[in-house]
């Protein structure tokens, strides 16, 4: 073979190489749907330690299964700007034949504007929010999810889980709901505080010393006769009040005193000097009153 000859030959040996890794492509795990897929929810215990049990049980064909399972957390019950969940995923166990492990994560969104004025109501979890999983031929497992609540029930406060199956382990997989487990109230029975600031005094004006504005609020259920202590407490630099920052020392949290619902639940702060700068939020706690806990909320950003 002339040295012509060899060199087309190696050019014909690349080229064919390079069609062959082009056609190569890193597989994704795709779909088959078990042959029966079910959710149940329970409550566990009571008091401080109840639990809620979220059972999602799966059985292959004879070709076995591979799917995904995601499930979301509920918001609280309140049109405030309030994050964070009345559940908390504290472990996640699996049993039986196969194996489960996180759902490819979506990529990172494009930054955005986040929400500022907020109040945080929850705990975040260690665990991911969507499972892969594959079960050999003919077989049965179970994915046990486990949650608990931090902060007292609020009227009307949702505590399941919303579940939902995709049919490949790839960020853009359309989730399709599935079912919404719903369980009773976990935790102690809280009373929800709701305030705003009045019109009247709302701001300072120009020249004059600081005030806060006016508060007037409520508590639902409705707390007759209770006291309710408030403090100014600073937010974090994303915007953010923490419960937890209420036992802060100054100047992250101000005592701004005591007032006493009224026989509907209603009680006022007026306005006060307040002689600290940069951005607060008024926190309000209750006492516990009969078989309603202690609670806190969130109020006007000042």
């Amino acid at each position: 073979m002339t040295a012509r000859g060899a060199d087309r030959h190696r050019d014909v040996i690349i080229v064919l190489a390079v069609v062959v890794m082009a056609l190569v492509v890193v597989p994704v795990a795709r779909s088959q749907m078990p042959t029966s897929l079910s959710v149940t929810g329970s409550r566990e215990g009571s008091g401080r330690t109840a639990e809620a049990i979220f059972r999602v049980q799966f059985s292959s064909g004879g070709g076995g299964a591979a799917f995904g399972i995601a499930y979301k957390v509920p918001s609280w019950a309140t049109p405030q700007l309030v994050q964070g969940s009345p559940v908390s995923i504290t472990a996640v166990n699996f049993t039986g034949a196969g194996t489960y492990r996180p759902a490819t994560s979506p990529p990172m969104p494009k930054p955005v504007l986040k929400r500022r004025n907020v109040c945080n109501r929850g705990a975040s979890s260690p665990f991911a929010t969507s499972f892969w999983v594959e079960l050999p031929a003919n077989s049965s497992a179970q994915l046990e999810l486990r949650g608990r609540s931090i902060f007292p029930a609020w009227p009307g406060t949702d505590y399941g889980l919303a579940f939902s199956t995709f049919e490949s382990d790839e960020p853009s997989a359309t989730r399709v709901p599935l079912q919404d487990v719903s369980v009773a109230p976990l935790g102690l029975r809280g009373s929800h505080i709701v305030m705003r600031a009045s019109r009247k005094n709302a701001a300072s004006s120009p020249g004059q010393r600081r005030r806060t504005p006016e508060i007037v609020g409520h508590t639902d259920p409705p707390l007759r006769l209770t006291r309710i202590s408030l403090r100014a407490v600073r937010p974090s630099p994303a915007g953010v009040v923490d419960l937890a920052r209420w036992s802060k020392p100054a100047p992250v949290a101000i005592p701004l005193g005591k007032v006493r619902t009224d026989q509907a639940g209603v009680f006022r702060l007026a306005p006060q000097a307040f002689e600290h700068v940069g951005r607060y939020a008024m926190v309000a706690r209750s006492q516990s009153m009969g078989n309603i806990a202690a609670d806190w909320n969130c109020g006007p950003f000042f």
